[in-house]
């Protein structure tokens, strides 16, 4: 059974987790303009190294326990050092609607050029510049 400050602990990061989301913006144009101004850049298509995961792990994830952040369309996984279930949050719209138009290329000035997007042609991926 988990003890009692595992589960304070559990509640405190989702709600740190929840509050980050909900404090991004309120439309997907809002949080691309709040990651650029603070130089956030990301994979698109890659759960781990979005823009909205890497500003995430950045805010939250300096908490010890967080190992780390899958962000989905919907909602983002949090991992925690000795817990083996995830904590899952719900995102606000204006988060999922961020990350589908990031995803799609929508914002390309949050893309990290330092790291090779790929994107599928068929059944094989390709270089995105090719």
């Amino acid at each position: 059974m988990a003890s009692n400050s595992g589960i304070k602990e559990w509640w405190r990061i989702r709600a740190a987790v929840r509050g980050y989301a909900n404090a991004l913006g309120s439309t997907a144009e809002e949080i691309a303009e709040r990651l650029e101004s603070e130089g956030v850049k990301g994979i698109p298509g890659n759960a781990a190294e979005c823009a909205i995961a890497r500003h995430c792990q950045a805010v939250v994830g300096s908490e010890m326990a967080v190992t780390r952040l899958v962000v989905r369309r919907e909602s983002i996984r949090v991992y925690c050092q000795g817990r083996r279930m995830s904590i899952r949050v719900l995102l606000p719209r204006a988060c999922s609607a961020f990350i589908s138009a990031f995803d799609a290329g929508c914002y390309p000035q949050l893309v990290d050029r330092a790291v090779p997007v790929l994107r599928h042609a068929g059944s094989r991926p390709v270089l995105a510049d090719s």
